[in-house]
């Protein structure tokens, strides 16, 4: 038995892909579930999201795929048997996490998705991320004990990275990176992983703790390929969500239509186009007004002199 984990900060990309309701062509069966109700993968997605955003965890999906080999005698009951061992393996208290577990029918081999909520429903410091890679070998081989599976081989070779499978994977990440954010003009992580999640490609983004992307990863029926692979780095990444984040705002202000001038008449408001142009009428009216004001002052000032003037004597002639 193999398993392989990855991290992630949205419920709703994971748990669709684990369904697979937005992949008509793929087949996918719920097994197991624990501390959520309902039936759709929407409806788990909104209830583990809700509880992990009352919490100040970053990455709170842990996604684990368990694999066995294409002749291992196995059944849906020992699926999840195995899957409900591996939460408790690594920590995970099945009375205090939620978790749905999906069975997937798109390969020779055996397999399940577990989806697990690293925050717990009672409150509390999220499941322990670290050292994953060794306690999933662990956790394998007691399982492999308990329930009797065949056991994984010592030694895995690297030279599946030039296996077409290998290469068929890069192509397909390549492809939908550049069409997702190049294209499509994608400006969130949320939303990235949402949509690979709808072409079957899996995503784990890496943050420091100054919450900066520093690393990615994807995966395609089980075939693992890093960003570095496929020429979208994590800095890339974070670069192009960014920058379609600006181009968004500004084409939304390019697309607002602009008020036509309303001709003026008595009891009707004029209506302008910009600021500017709005800020120079007033310049005008206030001009206006102050010559209007120096004009009054003026008048009043001359019938003031005037009336102080005396009256001219008249003398009769003699």
């Amino acid at each position: 038995m193999i398993a392989k984990t990855v991290l992630g900060s949205s419920f709703s990309g994971a748990i669709m892909y684990g369904a697979a309701e937005k992949q008509p062509t793929k087949k996918a069966k719920l097994i197991d579930s624990h501390n959520v109700m309902g039936t759709t993968a929407e409806h788990f997605a909104l209830q583990m999201q809700t509880l992990a955003n009352r919490s100040k965890c970053k990455n709170p999906v842990w996604h684990t795929s368990l694999s066995w080999p294409e002749n291992e005698a196995i059944d849906e009951e020992k699926m999840r048997k195995a899957a409900r061992l591996y939460c408790e393996g690594i920590g995970a208290n099945l009375a205090q996490h939620q978790v749905v577990v999906y069975q997937h029918f798109d390969q020779k081999h055996p397999h399940i998705h577990i989806y697990l909520n690293r925050v717990p429903i009672g409150g509390g410091a999220a499941l322990d991320s670290s050292h994953n890679y060794a306690r999933n070998v662990k956790v394998c081989r007691d399982i492999e004990r308990n329930l009797n599976f065949q056991p994984l081989p010592a030694q895995r070779t690297s030279l599946s990275d030039h296996l077409p499978p290998k290469m068929q994977a890069r192509q397909k990440v390549k492809e939908a990176l550049t069409s997702l954010l190049i294209a499509k003009k994608i400006n969130s992580i949320d939303k990235l992983s949402e949509e690979l999640a709808s072409l079957g490609i899996e995503s784990r983004f890496k943050y420091d703790r100054n919450d900066k992307l520093v690393g990615c990863s994807f995966r395609v029926n089980e075939v693992a390929i890093k960003g570095t692979e496929v020429g979208f780095k994590a800095k890339q990444i974070d670069e192009l969500l960014s920058r379609n984040g600006i181009d968004l705002l500004k084409t939304s202000k390019e697309i607002l239509p602009k008020k036509e001038a309303v001709p003026f008449e008595p009891g009707y408001l004029v209506v302008r186009a910009s600021v500017n142009e709005t800020k120079a009428d007033l310049s005008k009216i206030e001009k206006s007004l102050w010559q209007a004001q120096m004009q009054l002052r003026q008048i009043k000032q001359n019938a003031k002199t005037m009336s102080h003037k005396k009256p001219v004597k008249k003398f009769k002639k003699m």
